[in-house]
């Protein structure tokens, strides 16, 4: 069969409801040419007799096509294109079926805690991304950063970090060291703890964010991250009782 644009087509549809190439083929050879056999469609579609009977039996089993004799032949005609909407419609609700219990895999999966560790210049880069992305539209995040800002902003943020979080409108709340920070980024969302203790001596940081709780150890250039809602919540608690009482 000489397949035009047309036929084409036919193909990319059927197969969104599971029917393959030469299922297809030979149902249209069949609406077109309803009554003939096994051996007629492969003389017109070019293909070979084996398949064409896998696909009768298929498409019987599907309802769109019948059977019938002529003589001592066995001839076989297409039913109404209108079979074809009860197919899509069994292929819609096993989707919607199998989705539904997709659903229930991902929200027990979301119980469980996953720890994932990475390391190098890219994977601190992809935190930061990770944060700005993941972060719901006018979210909130926490960090606690040991790091001077300009140096994580010129060494590790993205370029598109900045846009990403300003268009999000995200807020973030910063407890850090006095020498990490100037005191022009002192205020409402950024706070600091007193020097005398010493907490920020080394290069690490911990981002709050969505459900996860990421680690960043900049002088080793690696990171944890522990993905579990109740230990982000926890964690985001945490954090909001010790900047409400700095």
């Amino acid at each position: 069969m000489n397949l035009d644009k047309r036929y084409l087509n036919y193909i990319d549809t059927f197969a969104k409801i599971g029917l393959s190439r030469i299922d297809t083929l030979t149902y249209i050879t069949l609406l077109e040419q309803p009554g003939i056999s096994p051996t007629e469609i492969s003389k017109q579609t070019k293909l070979y007799r084996p398949s064409i009977y896998t696909s009768l039996e298929r498409l019987k089993d599907l309802n769109l096509v019948h059977i019938s004799s002529k003589g001592k032949r066995v001839i076989y005609a297409a039913e109404s294109p209108e079979r074809l909407e009860s197919v899509f419609k069994k292929v819609e609700r096993d989707f919607f079926s199998e989705i539904e219990d997709l659903h229930h895999m991902y929200h027990s999966g979301k119980n469980k805690l996953y720890i994932s560790v990475t390391s190098g210049t890219e994977a601190i880069r992809n935190i930061y991304s990770d944060v700005v992305e993941q972060s719901e539209p006018g979210g909130v995040y926490y960090r606690y950063s040991a790091m001077d800002y300009k140096k994580v902003r010129d060494m590790y943020k993205p370029d598109d970090y900045e846009r990403i979080r300003d268009k999000k409108e995200l807020e973030r709340y910063v407890i850090t060291g006095a020498r990490h920070v100037t005191k022009k980024r002192l205020g409402r969302t950024v706070k600091m703890v007193p020097e005398k203790y010493n907490l920020f001596k080394d290069s690490i940081n911990v981002m709050i964010y969505s459900d996860k709780v990421s680690i960043i150890d900049y002088n080793s250039e690696s990171t944890i991250t522990i993905i579990h809602k109740e230990f982000a919540e926890f964690q985001k608690t945490l954090f909001k009782m010790v900047f409400d009482n700095l």
